[in-house]
């Protein structure tokens, strides 16, 4: 008598389970499997042990999300000790996520009038109101001591400074300035026409 041939029932895995390019199919526990969505473009396949699947798509760690910057040549006087808004000297980034730093990344070009000796034009840094580098006296960047009586004063101030916003909404970062007195007609300039060029970079990291 010769032996029957049962046919094995088939339990393998069915393409149904894939819905769009990129789906991937992992383990969810012992024995079983599950769907994994494509993730966004940049996107990286992560561990994650509180997921369904232990798995996730994120940005790569230690990754520069995003980058803007603005630049601008205007002239602005600055005649008085209250600090008010550097004239396009504000720039705004919307974090993709709270866990996320901003870094900024300023050069400013400032001068002051060499017609007085202990002016200086002071700088401070600001997220939205919040101010981020200050002190009573701001940041003083420019600083007249020899009281020479001709011709301008001019250095660049340059500022590389981490935030952590924890926020996923537009955040706006503003310089604002103020020189230290207006004694003997003293005053300070942002961008003197001489083709200096300021800017502001913002780093999402």
């Amino acid at each position: 008598m010769s032996a029957s041939v049962f046919p094995v029932p088939f339990s393998g895995i069915q393409n149904t389970i894939i819905d769009a390019k990129g789906d991937l199919i992992v383990g969810s526990a012992a024995d079983a499997v599950a769907r994994l969505g494509v993730g966004s473009d940049t996107q990286v396949l992560t561990a994650d042990s509180t997921t369904a699947t232990g798995l996730k798509w994120a940005a790569p760690s230690g990754a520069v999300k995003q980058v803007v910057q603005t630049q601008w040549t205007a002239e602005q006087s600055i005649s008085s000790t209250t600090y008010a808004d550097v004239t396009s000297g504000s720039l705004s980034i919307t974090p993709s996520s709270t866990s996320n730093s901003v870094l900024v990344i300023a050069n400013i070009y400032g001068f002051i009038a060499r017609d007085f000796a202990g002016i200086s034009l002071k700088m401070k840094l600001l997220r939205g109101t919040t101010s981020l580098v200050d002190s009573p006296e701001g940041v003083i960047f420019i600083y007249n001591q020899n009281g020479s009586t001709s011709g301008i004063f001019a250095a660049p101030y340059t500022m590389i400074y981490k935030d952590s916003p924890a926020t996923t909404s537009s955040t706006t970062y503003k310089f604002q300035t103020a020189i230290s007195t207006t004694a003997n007609g003293g005053y300070g300039l942002i961008n003197k026409s001489t083709g200096s060029v300021s800017s502001i970079t913002l780093m999402e990291i």
